[in-house]
This record gives structure tokens, C-alpha cells and sequence, in this order.
């Protein structure tokens, strides 16, 4: 009988054994395979991280990608500056490449290893990617600050100007991203100050006078893209200040009444471009992560992003969008997006007429104009 037990009992543990093999055979074979060629450190804006960039890289170059979001380039130059260690590609706003670069947080690139033949040629030797003849930035998304509209309350003609801001009907219905930038370049542009981000100080205390006025009108001023984006769709807010395509096709693909339109006063470029810090620990896989997102497909992905949508620089990518994609984007080919870069203003940091710069004094208007009731 003793034997007899311990034979069971021999008999149950090979069950358990085999079963517990099994179990770890099924689900290493649920699992995606484990990166065989390292990491790359990503920090960017929300939606580089969404799977439909991360995985094909991942699958191909045996690399993973780890990244750290942000929304704001303020933050982004806050957490580089705090860990220049930690990152190996950085996604940069390029008002901020000769800013990060100063501070000796960009290392230089070698222009033979990028190919930007496709874009279209604003954007093929794009100024601000280069300092003293070196390339720092490659750049791979573009899309503009201007008014986004909820089309049930607000015309077209209304929205094709700034004053739509001021209008009584629309007290209390006016949405604020909270990044100065932006916000006050658009107002730059609507009281008519071309370049916005140069004043005097006469058309900076001009500008500070419209952020007053402006105040009342505000129902809130939101930090993340989200939350603006949840405001419109219930109907909270109508109008929002310095936004474009980035939320008007995420909410119209969703059916909700937005559109966007560049004001007849004009409006602001934002650009992302993709850099490599000089203490990244993971160069070689850095490089690999740009030339994969220069690809024409993954650009052509990148505009299409759930968090926010853009534009791209690729004529080729222009061309691999759907016919809706293109609408909502107002972009059908790279003659229509040459033009629209051509009619907008670049988002830059502040200065005077001297070029001093006029960063502190900008954050000090806005956050008056936050606290503002």
C-alpha cells in the first residue's frame, strides 16, 4: 500500500510537472517575443508610445522601445535637463533646439545618414533643425495652432477670425490649452504683430491687454489634449484658442460637429522633430528608431495618431492617406501642404526687437492670465 501511495503520489507531481510546463509553453507563445537587440529611450509627445509605432519597430529590429510622454516642451526640456542620461531619442519642439543645444543636451547628426528628398521644400532644409552648420534635429510632423470650431454654434466666417474669442456669444464657452506658446502666438497674430514672437514693448503690454480681455470668455484652461478634446464633445466649450487639425480630425473621425480653420489673421507652425542627447547610452538603436519613423508608411501612421493628429513633411506619405484623412487634415498633396506652411507663421520662443529673450516675462503674462477670474 505504501509503495502503491508513493507511486500515486510520484505519478501526480509528473502531472503537475508537465502541466506547469505547458502552462509556461502557452504563455510564452501569447507573449510577443523578447527584444533580442536592446532598447531605445524615447521621450515624446503623447501618442509615439501607441502600438501601432512601437510594435512594427520592435518586431523588426529585435529593439524595444521605452517612452516617456509629455505635453508641453516645457516639460520636455525640464525632464532632458533633469536626466540628460536618460533618453535616447527626444522629441523636440525646434523652438527649443538652440535652447537644448546651448545647455549642450543635442548631440550633432551626420546630414548623409537621413534622406529628406521627399519632403516638400519648405521643410526639406528646415532652418531651425541646424545650428552653426551642424544638423541637430530631424524633423518628421508638422500641423498649426489656429481655431478649432464647433460647427452647430459658430459659422465659418466666425471662425476665420480671432475676434470669434471676444464674440457674447460665446462667453463662457471659450477653451484654453494651458502652454503659453501657442496660445499667445495665435493672439500675436490677431492683433496683427508679424513675427508674433518678436515685440516690442509696446506690443508685448498690446498683447497682455488682449490676454485680459480674453479672460472673461474662458470657461477653462485645460492641461492635456484629452481633456480639451472631452470638453468639445459634450458640447462644454464651442471655440479653442491654438488648436488645429491635431483635434478637430480626432473629433470629427468620432462624428462630433468640429472642424478647424487657419484665421484670416493667420496662424502658428508647430514642428516635431526627432533629436539624439549626447549622453544617449543606445545611439545606434536611436538611429534606427529616425530612419523608421522617416519612413513614408510610418509618417503616414504618425499623422494618424488617437491622440492627437498632424500633418506630415512627405509628400509620399501625403499620398498613402485616405481621402478622409486628407479632408480633415486639409492637405491632398504636397503642393497644398508647401502652400500651407508657407501661410503660417513658425512657433518660436519670445524675444524682443534686440533678440533678448522674453521667455520669463511671457510665463509671468500667462500665468496672470490663469489665475485670472
Amino acid at each position: 500500500m505504501t509503495k502503491s501511495k508513493g507511486a500515486i503520489a510520484a505519478v501526480s507531481l509528473a502531472v503537475v510537472a508537465i502541466l506547469v510546463v505547458l502552462f509556461w509553453w502557452q504563455r510564452q507563445g501569447s507573449r510577443p517575443p523578447t527584444p533580442s537587440g536592446g532598447e531605445v529611450r524615447v521621450l515624446a509627445w503623447v501618442g509615439y508610445e501607441e502600438q501601432e509605432i512601437v510594435e512594427p519597430f520592435e518586431r523588426e529590429f529585435g529593439v524595444k522601445v521605452r517612452t516617456e510622454t509629455f505635453t508641453g516642451a516645457d516639460k520636455m526640456f525640464a525632464k532632458l535637463s533633469q536626466a540628460p542620461d536618460a533618453y535616447d531619442v527626444v522629441v523636440i519642439d525646434p523652438e527649443y533646439i538652440e535652447k537644448l543645444d546651448k545647455a549642450g543636451l543635442l548631440s550633432d547628426l551626420d546630414e548623409s545618414d537621413f534622406d529628406f528628398s521627399d519632403y516638400i521644400e519648405p521643410l526639406r532644409e528646415f532652418p531651425l533643425c541646424w545650428r552653426d552648420g551642424n544638423l541637430k534635429a530631424v524633423l518628421v510632423r508638422f500641423g498649426i495652432n489656429a481655431i478649432v470650431y464647433n460647427t452647430e454654434k459658430i459659422t465659418r466666417e466666425e471662425a476665420s477670425s480671432y475676434q470669434v474669442l471676444m464674440l457674447p456669444k460665446v462667453k463662457g464657452r471659450v477653451g484654453i490649452w494651458d502652454w503659453y506658446l501657442p496660445s499667445m502666438g495665435c493672439l500675436s497674430r490677431m492683433l496683427g504683430f508679424d513675427p508674433p514672437y518678436e515685440l516690442s514693448d509696446k506690443q508685448f503690454d498690446q498683447l497682455t491687454d488682449a490676454l485680459t480681455e480674453l479672460r472673461p470668455q474662458v470657461r477653462a484652461v485645460m492641461g492635456s489634449f484629452s481633456d480639451i478634446n472631452a470638453a468639445l464633445a459634450r458640447g462644454d466649450i464651442w471655440v479653442v484658442l491654438a488648436h488645429g487639425e491635431h483635434t478637430a480630425a480626432v473629433l470629427a473621425d468620432e462624428g462630433h460637429p468640429i472642424d478647424w480653420v487657419v484665421p484670416k489673421e493667420g496662424g502658428i507652425m508647430w514642428i516635431e522633430t526627432l533629436g539624439i542627447p549626447p549622453r544617449a547610452k543606445n545611439r545606434d538603436a536611436a538611429l534606427k528608431y529616425i530612419h523608421y519613423i522617416q519612413r513614408p508608411e510610418v509618417m503616414a501612421a504618425l499623422t494618424w495618431r488617437r491622440a492627437y493628429r498632424s500633418n506630415t513633411p512627405s509628400a509620399a506619405a501625403i499620398a498613402l492617406l485616405t481621402p478622409q484623412q486628407q479632408a480633415a487634415l486639409k492637405v491632398h498633396d504636397g503642393t497644398e501642404a508647401a502652400a500651407m506652411v508657407r501661410s503660417v507663421n513658425v512657433r518660436m520662443l519670445p524675444t524682443n526687437a534686440e533678440g533678448e529673450s522674453l521667455e520669463s516675462e511671457w510665463q509671468a503674462a500667462w500665468t496672470e492670465f490663469k489665475a485670472g477670474q
